[in-house]
C-alpha cells in the first residue's frame, strides 16, 4: 500500500515537471502608458456667458 502511494506521488511530480517543460509559459502583458497631449485653450470665454445669461434670466424673473 505504501509503495503505491509513493509511486503515485512520484508519477505526479514527474508529470507536473514534464508538463511545465512542454507547455509554454504565458507571457506577462506589456502595458504601455501614453499620456495624451493636452490641448491649450485658445481664448474663449469659458462659462462666463452662461453665468451672465442665468443671472439675467433670474433678474427678469425676479423683477419682471
Amino acid at each position: 500500500m505504501n509503495t503505491m502511494i509513493l509511486i503515485g506521488l512520484s508519477a505526479a511530480v514527474i508529470l507536473a515537471a514534464v508538463g511545465r517543460m512542454v507547455a509554454p509559459q504565458a507571457q506577462m502583458p506589456q502595458i504601455v502608458f501614453v499620456q495624451a497631449a493636452s490641448e491649450e485653450e485658445t481664448g474663449g470665454a469659458g462659462c462666463l456667458p452662461l453665468i451672465i445669461l442665468v443671472a439675467v434670466i433670474l433678474l427678469v424673473i425676479r423683477f419682471g
